[in-house]
């Protein structure tokens, strides 16, 4: 069984015990069906979320051929779509109103537990831990879903841990990229003495793996949750479902390089903790009005949010973001 298969049977089985979100299912296919079309079109530098399809065409010895008739991709002006026709037709029809309230819930419960701006310490020593970590998910090339789960693993821990010192929370990060990659990126997970070479031999393997348990117990436990670039593709999808067949629209939203400007820029939010003044659905549903702004009458029926209330005040400050992008 090939590396893949083996990361899409075990993050199956892992959604199936867990309980996941619906979300993480249409992620994960979505890769799968990629990986022959997607990654055919040459590496993408422009998402993170490449970052295993580069190693993948590498170990097997070259980039497959290109099938520009094949109906596993959509070809919108010249570049591959994010997902299949197959993924997204009637996929949210009568039951998208129960996702998103399974969203809610989920994103409700661990919001007691999210930090606000002025509780995260010293705002130098996260942001160059959080920037480390990136690195690190490059290194190893873990997506950047991996990424954002870690961020949250390190900013929830601070919370908890207010007096954490720079030389522990750097250890932390390292062990939250860990935790992050044995859930979703199952048989990539980086070597313990890599990382402990990462962190300029500062610590040993053995207490890594100390402060990794003592992270998922601080945390107790509560390893899934509900991040902007979830709400992102939900939203999209559900857009994709609101289109007309062969509309502009739905080419718009089908456009690779638009998707990917979107995680760039919900994964560059990571580095400011003035994000956390905002929901991570209402932080998606603004990144996507800035980027789809062409389509914010779909956007508006995907995501139930209008740029006039509650979204304004968080365009504002994506567009700051995007000012320097």
């Amino acid at each position: 069984m090939s590396c893949r298969a083996k990361l899409i049977a075990g993050v199956g089985a892992l959604l199936a015990a867990g309980g996941a979100l619906a979300v993480y299912a249409v992620y994960r296919r979505k890769r799968k069906a990629l990986s022959s079309t997607a990654t055919a079109a040459g590496p993408c530098t422009t998402d993170p979320t490449c970052h295993r399809d580069e190693r993948d065409q590498d170990e097997g010895g070259g980039q497959p051929k290109v099938d520009t008739g094949s109906a596993s991709g959509h070809v919108s002006k010249g570049t591959w779509s994010w997902i299949r026709r197959d993924q997204y037709d009637g996929l949210y029809k009568g039951g998208s109103i129960a996702w998103v309230q399974t969203m809610l819930v989920r994103q409700a419960s661990y919001a007691r537990a999210l930090p606000t701006p002025g509780d995260l310490g010293p705002p130098n020593c996260r942001t160059a831990v959080v920037l480390w970590m990136h690195e690190a998910c490059r290194t190893y090339r873990l997506t950047t879903e991996c990424l954002h789960h870690a961020v949250d693993y390190l900013d929830r821990f601070l919370l908890l841990r207010p007096d954490t010192t720079p030389f522990r929370c750097r250890v932390v990060g390292a062990a939250a990229v860990l935790v992050a990659s044995k859930i979703l990126d199952q048989g990539s997970a980086p070597p313990l003495d890599g990382l402990c070479k990462d962190l300029a031999g500062a610590c040993v393997p053995g207490y890594l793996v100390r402060v990794e348990t003592g992270l998922c117990d601080t945390l107790q436990w509560r390893l899934h949750p509900t991040l902007a670039v979830h709400w992102a593709e939900l939203y999209l999808v559900r857009a994709l479902d609101c289109s007309e067949q062969g509309s502009a629209d739905r080419d718009a939203l089908l456009d690779l390089p638009r998707f990917a400007r979107v995680v760039y820029l919900l994964t560059k939010a990571l580095l400011y903790t003035d994000r956390f003044r905002f929901k991570a659905s209402v932080l998606a549903a603004a990144t996507l009005h800035l980027v789809y702004d062409g389509q914010r009458d779909l956007l508006r029926k995907a995501t139930g949010v209008r740029p006039v209330n509650n979204v304004a005040t968080c365009m504002e400050w994506v567009a700051f973001l995007m000012q320097d992008s």
